[in-house]
C-alpha cells in the first residue's frame, strides 16, 4: 500500500461542485480575507507547537491533532477519499476508517514536521471560488538551493466557521491523491476492511516511528 507523504500543514480536496456564479465582489472580500486569515492563524499555531521545545514528542503530537480536528472537515474528508466504497461499508467500518484516518493524518503530520520545523508558511493571498469556498494561497519558504513549494488551500466556510476540505501542494491534490491510494488498496485487499487492516499498520509504523506509546 503507498501513503503519499503528508507535507507541512496535510492533508485534505474539492467536496462539492463549484459554482458558475461568483459572490458579490463585497461578499468576495470578505470570504477571501476571512479565509486568508484563517489559514494564517493555522501557520501561527503550527509554528508555535513545533518551535516549543519542552513540549515531549506525544504532547506534540497530541496538539497537532487537535489543531487537525478543530480546522480541518475530517469526517467530509475521509468520506470523499473512501469515495463510492463509503455506501457499501457497514456502520462499525466507517466509524473504524474514519478513526483509523484520522490518526494516519495526525502521525503523519507529526513525523513529516519536523522536517519543516526551522521553515516558514508564507500566506501570500485568497480568492473566492463560489459564496462559501476560497482558495488561500501559500508557499513554504526554503533555501534557495531547495526552492519554495507551493501550497493551496481550498477553505469553506459554514456559518461562520471555516474549515479546510484539501490542501493541494505543486498542483496536486492530497485529498485525491489519498482517494487513488485507497481506492488501489481496496482492489488489492478487497474490502473497506481490508483497506482499515492497511490504515492500522501504517498507524502502528508510525507510532513505532515517533517512538509513541499505543
Amino acid at each position: 500500500m503507498r501513503f503519499p507523504h503528508v507535507v507541512v500543514a496535510t492533508v485534505f480536496a474539492a467536496f462539492s461542485l463549484v459554482s458558475l456564479a461568483l459572490p458579490s465582489s463585497a461578499m468576495a472580500s470578505t470570504l477571501a480575507a476571512g479565509a486568508q486569515e484563517f489559514i494564517q492563524s493555522i501557520a501561527d499555531e503550527t509554528v508555535g507547537v513545533l518551535q516549543d521545545d519542552a513540549l515531549q514528542i506525544e504532547d506534540r503530537t497530541q496538539k497537532l491533532g487537535s489543531l487537525f480536528n478543530r480546522h480541518f472537515a475530517v469526517e467530509d474528508i475521509a468520506r470523499f477519499v473512501l469515495g463510492r466504497h463509503w455506501r457499501s461499508a457497514s456502520e462499525a467500518e466507517r466509524s473504524n476508517y474514519v478513526d483509523l484516518f484520522r490518526d494516519f493524518i495526525v502521525f503523519g503530520y507529526a513525523q513529516r514536521f519536523g522536517d519543516f520545523a526551522g521553515e516558514q508558511l508564507r500566506v501570500r493571498g485568497a480568492s473566492p471560488v463560489d459564496e462559501s469556498t476560497a482558495i488561500v494561497n501559500s508557499e513554504i519558504v526554503r533555501s534557495r538551493q531547495q526552492g519554495n513549494i507551493r501550497v493551496d488551500w481550498r477553505v469553506v466556510e459554514t456559518n461562520g466557521t471555516f474549515q479546510i476540505h484539501d490542501v493541494v501542494v505543486e498542483g496536486v491534490s492530497m485529498a485525491q491523491t489519498q482517494r487513488s491510494d485507497f481506492a488501489a488498496t481496496i482492489r488489492q485487499r478487497g474490502s473497506v476492511a481490508g483497506l482499515n487492516q492497511a490504515l492500522q499498520q501504517k498507524v502502528n509504523q508510525l507510532r513505532e516511528q515517533l517512538g509513541i506509546r499505543s
